[in-house]
């Protein structure tokens, strides 16, 4: 699922001092849209799985 949310347009990841940041533009309907991220402490572990 991460792999797909960063492959789009709309997604980006850095990395901070706390961990690994992950976010992605989504629109939604009746004209919603918005940012969405997440912070993962332990992402060495996700980035062996990719």
């Amino acid at each position: 699922m991460l792999r797909k949310l960063l492959s789009s347009d709309g997604g980006i990841f850095f990395y901070t001092p706390v961990g690994l940041e992950i976010g992605f533009n989504y629109n939604g309907v009746n004209n919603q849209f918005g940012w969405m991220t997440a912070t993962i402490k332990d992402y060495e572990e996700y980035l062996k799985k990719m």
